[in-house]
């Protein structure tokens, strides 16, 4: 197969992906409870939910069967044009798409700060622990590794605070800057500039950016110790020693780099995972990104913002999966066939 047919049907089969994405959506939110009950309450009289249908363009009913049509069209046409809809308790009229666009920034500094932290450290032990590393310390580095990796993100992040924050006071106990500057970030870089701004975040983001980190790394590790060490037995690196390389130069030159082959496929991969972690840890840290906006979103039923938080987020684990399928096999020229 050709690289430019296999791109064209990942990116239809990505189209495809997003269409039953929005199917799921749309069933889920609707059984979940009426959406025009949720956006009226429950004292609301006929009248006022007839009112609340038209505004929002929502039958009272939505399984009626003549109603679904064009409720579900509309639905469809919406969500793909980015109309979905304005917040009803958040910010209250705020158009949907702007909200998530503004938290959108941090979610991605966190993640991406994250599994560039996590690929790095867990690329480097994964290489010392097939170089160097005894059976006590490969032992030790992967329970450690693993342990960390099972640990669930909001234990280990209350843990941190608790004692780098609350105890020792080093770092702060949440949010993304110092509000002591005012209430906004305009301000704090009005009162101390913008340098000593993005210090601040970054000493903010410190502990958060850990969290994810630490459960992301053991993965990584043992995925990059696995395929050096099968690398290691293959006839290319055997021969170049026999040509007198010093095992770490053809470890370095010739395993490191087929290696890396799978390593690289699975970055934009493991970021759906990483980004299920950011949902609780924004929660914890209280920092303003997209998964603090879908926690409050569920609480205060905010059913638009559900809606438009979730579609968001399921893009980017969707598009980055069609990005890492389509790195692949570029990387990898024995995939095309």
């Amino acid at each position: 197969m050709r690289l430019r047919e296999y791109i064209i049907r990942k990116v239809i089969s990505t189209f495809i992906t997003i269409i039953v994405v929005l199917i799921l959506l749309f069933i889920i939110f609707n059984l979940l409870g009426n959406p025009i009950s949720i956006i009226a309450g429950p004292h609301t009289s006929l009248a006022e939910k007839e009112q609340l249908s038209s505004a929002y363009n929502i039958p009272i009913n939505p399984w009626n069967i003549k109603q679904l049509p064009f409720y579900f069209g509309n639905y469809m046409t919406n969500m793909l044009t980015g109309k979905w809809g304005v917040s009803l308790t958040i910010e209250t009229g705020v158009p949907v798409i702007n909200l998530v666009l503004q938290r959108a920034p941090w979610t991605i500094l966190l993640v991406g700060s994250a599994t560039v932290l996590s690929y790095v450290i867990g690329i480097m032990l994964g290489i010392f622990l097939v170089w160097k590393g005894s059976k006590n310390i490969d032992s030790g580095v992967t329970i450690s590794a693993l342990f960390f990796y099972s640990m669930p993100s909001f234990f280990l992040g209350l843990s941190l605070l608790y004692i780098f924050a609350f105890r020792l006071g080093i770092f702060p106990m949440g949010g993304y800057y110092n509000t002591t500057y005012g209430t906004s970030m305009n301000s704090e870089i009005a009162v101390i500039g913008v340098a000593y701004t993005v210090i601040d975040i970054l000493h903010h983001m410190i502990l958060p950016v850990l969290v994810l980190t630490a459960l992301s790394t053991g993965g990584n590790m043992y995925l990059m110790k696995q395929t050096l060490t099968g690398a290691m037995k293959e006839k290319y690196f055997m021969t170049a020693k026999v040509k007198g390389l010093s095992e770490w130069k053809a470890i370095r030159k010739h395993a490191i780099p087929n290696a890396m082959v799978p390593i690289a496929s699975t970055i934009m991969i493991s970021i759906g995972g990483i980004l299920g972690g950011a949902i609780l840890t924004e929660e914890v840290f209280g920092i303003p990104g997209m998964g603090l906006l879908l926690i409050d979103a569920i609480l205060t039923r905010d059913i638009f913002v559900e809606e438009g938080t979730f579609f968001m987020l399921s893009l980017l684990v969707i598009f980055f999966n069609m990005f890492s399928d389509i790195m692949y096999v570029m990387m990898d020229p024995r995939t095309r066939f």
